[in-house]
């Protein structure tokens, strides 16, 4: 008889366990499980009758910015101060200006953004490549599907064999505009 009333008493504490811990969980405030990107940041040093509103950016944060720049696949960071770049600033507003924001702590966030483009180091690089029967100019370094910049009136059939084979496969590599129009002038004879 004992064995028996043990039984129970161990089946319904299992159940109990079993019913409060769903209940617990389905019932619980979802502030155990907050969104990091929308905490707001808090001073912890504001002086005196001074207030934050929720949502801005105190002006000695620290923000990590990142941009992802796609056609070249480079990542660029870089540390500033809030009240530097971003003066006045609140989290709308660079959401609205297409960050996504993610806070390390109080005093630290990283902004991070995608632009479908070329990073400001590639931005001026040129190479050589193949449009058709002809040499073109294209935006970006070797290895990049850059933006066409101008179709030149030469045939690549015209050129020695070592420069037709570079312009094909696109490894004519400029990484200045001077360094292009130097190259340019010694490929007008084959015109």
């Amino acid at each position: 008889m004992a064995f028996k009333h043990i039984k129970r008493m161990v089946g319904f504490c299992a159940l109990a366990f079993v019913v409060s811990f769903a209940a617990s969980f389905l019932f619980a405030d979802h502030t155990f499980w907050h969104n990091e990107s929308k905490k707001p940041l808090y001073g912890n040093s504001l002086r005196d009758n001074q207030t934050q509103t929720v949502g801005m950016i105190p002006e000695n944060a620290t923000i990590k910015e990142e941009i992802y720049y796609t056609q070249c696949q480079h990542l660029i960071q870089k540390e500033i101060i809030a009240g530097e770049a971003y003066p006045g600033m609140d989290e709308d507003a660079l959401r609205a200006a297409g960050w996504a924001l993610y806070h390390n702590n109080d005093r630290e966030i990283t902004i991070f953004k995608n632009i479908d483009g070329l990073c400001p180091k590639d931005e001026h690089k040129r190479h050589l490549g193949a449009v058709g029967e002809y040499v073109a100019v294209l935006k970006g370094p070797v290895g990049v599907t850059g933006e066409l910049v101008e179709v030149l009136d030469i045939r690549i059939d015209r050129l020695p064999q070592e420069w037709q084979t570079k312009v094909k496969e696109g490894t004519l590599n400029f990484s200045s505009e001077q360094e292009l129009l130097e190259a340019m002038d010694s490929i007008d004879e084959y015109e």
